[in-house]
C-alpha cells in the first residue's frame, strides 16, 4: 500500500475504521519518525506489523480496541522509538520482555486499561524511560522491583487505581512527580517515599489516609507542593510534616482535621505561598500554629467551623493577600474588627457573612462601616470589660473614630481655606 513511499516521515491514520493491518504494510517506509493509528477498530497487532520501522520515534495506537496482553518483543524492532501511546484501550496484562528493544524510550502512556497487576518483569528493558503514565487502570498488586529498571523515571502517574502501599515506588532517586491519587492508601508510615530525594509534586488526595507517622516524609526536602486533600485527617501536628523543607503550596482540604498544632509549619515552610485548608472542622484559629509562613499569600479556611479571626494573625502572616473564611459561622463582635479593616484592601470582592450576633445574621462583614465596629466594641468591653484584647480593640475603634473626625476638620479646613483665597481674588479684580 505504501510502496514507493520510501520518503515518507510522519503518517497520521487516525480516526478511520481499521479493524486490522498486514504483517510488514509499512515495510517500505524506512524513513517513517511519526505512526499514528489511535481512534480506530484494531483489535489486535504482531511486531511483524512495523516491520522496517528503524527510524520510528512515537507511536500512536491509543483508543483502540486492542485487548489481553502485551506481549513480550511486541515492538522488538523499533529501535529508535521513544514515545509510545497504548491507551484507552483493554490491555490486562503485560507480559515479560513486552518492550524488549525499546532501549531509547522516554514516554509510555497506559492510561485507562485493564490492567491489574506489575510484575518484575512488566518495564524491563526501558533504561532510558522518563515518564509512565498507568494512571486509570485497577491495578492493586506491585512487585518491590517493578520499577527497577527505570532509574531515569521523572513522572509516575498511577492515579486511579487500587494500591494500598508505596514501597514499589521507593528508591527512584530521580523521580521529580509522583500522582497516587485515588487509591486506597490508609497510612503513611516512616520512610513512606524513602530515596526520594528529587522529588517535587507529590500528589495523594483521594484516598483514605487517616495516620502520617513521624518521619513519613523523610527524603523529601525538595518537595515543592504537597496534597494530601480529600482525605482521613483529624489533625497536623508537629510532627506530621517532618522531613519536609522547601515546601510552596500544601493542601489539605476535605479532611476531618479539628486542630492544628504550634508551629506545625516551622520547618517545612517557610517558602509556602499556598495553603488549603478548606472543608474541615477547624473551630478555632491559633495564630501560633502559623508561624514561620512569611511568604504565605493565600490562605483557605472555607466550610469550616471558625467564629472569629484573630487580629494577631495578620502580624504572623505578612505577605498574606487573600484570604478565604466564607461558609464559616462567624462572630461579628469586636475581635473581628481587624479582619473587617483588612477586608479593605484584600479581597474586597469576596464576601463573608455574619451568623451572629443576631441583627447581623446574614450580613456581608465588609458591608458594616467601620465605625459602627466601635459601638460594637462598647457593647463588648461593657460585657468584658476585663480582657486586655478587648481593651487594645477599644483603642483601636477610638483611633479610627478620631481619624476620621480630624480628616472631616482637615477637609473643611481646605474647602474653607479655598473660598477665602477665592474671595481676594474676586475682590483684588
Amino acid at each position: 500500500m505504501f510502496e514507493g513511499l520510501d520518503s515518507l516521515m510522519n503518517l497520521i491514520l487516525s480516526k478511520n475504521n481499521i479493524a486490522s493491518i498486514e504483517n510488514e504494510t509499512f515495510s517500505s517506509c524506512n524513513k517513517l519518525i511519526e505512526l499514528r493509528l489511535d481512534n480506530n477498530q484494531l483489535t489486535t497487532f504482531t511486531n511483524k506489523m512495523f516491520d522496517g520501522l528503524v527510524k520510528l520515534e512515537e507511536l500512536r495506537l491509543s483508543n483502540n480496541k486492542l485487548s489481553g496482553s502485551v506481549n513480550g518483543n511486541s515492538f522488538i524492532d523499533l529501535k529508535s522509538l521513544q514515545k509510545l501511546y497504548l491507551d484507552f484501550n483493554k490491555f490486562s496484562t503485560i507480559k515479560p520482555g513486552a518492550f524488549n528493544g525499546l532501549e531509547e524510550l522516554t514516554d509510555l502512556d497506559l492510561t485507562l486499561n485493564e490492567l491489574t497487576q506489575l510484575t518484575d518483569d512488566s518495564f524491563k528493558g526501558l533504561s532510558a524511560i522518563q515518564n509512565i503514565i498507568l494512571s486509570k487502570n485497577r491495578i492493586e498488586t506491585i512487585n518491590r522491583n517493578t520499577f527497577v529498571p527505570c532509574q531515569e523515571m521523572i513522572k509516575l502517574d498511577m492515579a486511579s487505581n487500587r494500591i494500598y502501599t508505596t514501597e514499589p515506588f521507593q528508591e527512584l532517586a530521580k523521580l521529580e512527580i509522583l500522582d497516587l491519587s485515588s487509591n486506597r492508601l490508609n497510612e503513611l508510615s516512616v520512610d513512606s517515599f524513602k530515596g526520594l530525594n528529587k522529588l517535587k509534586i507529590l500528589q495523594l488526595r483521594l484516598n483514605q489516609i487517616g495516620v502520617v507517622e513521624e518521619g513519613a516524609f523523610n527524603d523529601l526536602q525538595n518537595v515543592q507542593h504537597l496534597t494530601l486533600s480529600s482525605n482521613k485527617l483529624m489533625f497536623i501536628d508537629e510532627n506530621t510534616l517532618t522531613g519536609l523543607k522547601n515546601v510552596e503550596s500544601a493542601h489539605f482540604g476535605n479532611n476531618q482535621i479539628d486542630r492544628i498544632g504550634k508551629n506545625v509549619f516551622r520547618e517545612c515552610c517557610s517558602n509556602t505561598t499556598n495553603l488549603d485548608l478548606y472543608n474541615n472542622i477547624i473551630g478555632v484559629i491559633d495564630p501560633e500554629s502559623y508561624n514561620n509562613l512569611t511568604k504565605l499569600v493565600n490562605l483557605d479556611f472555607h466550610g469550616n467551623q471558625i467564629k472569629t479571626i484573630p487580629g494577631e494573625l495578620f502580624h504572623v502572616l505578612p505577605s498574606l493577600n487573600y484570604l478565604v473564611v466564607t461558609e464559616n459561622p462567624l462572630h461579628c463582635d469586636c475581635d473581628m474588627i481587624a479582619f473587617r479593616a483588612w477586608t479593605e484592601c484584600h479581597n474586597p470582592n469576596l464576601e463573608h457573612y455574619c451568623s451572629t450576633p443576631e441583627e447581623y445574621n446574614k450580613t456581608a462583614i465588609n458591608s458594616i462601616p467601620l465605625y459602627e465596629f466601635g459601638d460594637i466594641c462598647e457593647s463588648s468591653c461593657q460585657v468584658e470589660s476585663d480582657s486586655l484584647s478587648t481593651g487594645v480593640w477599644i483603642w483601636i475603634c477610638v483611633g479610627t473614630f478620631v481619624a476620621g473626625v480630624l480628616v472631616t476638620i482637615m477637609i473643611g479646613l481646605f474647602a474653607r481655606r479655598r473660598r477665602t483665597k477665592g474671595y481676594e481674588r474676586n475682590y483684588s479684580t
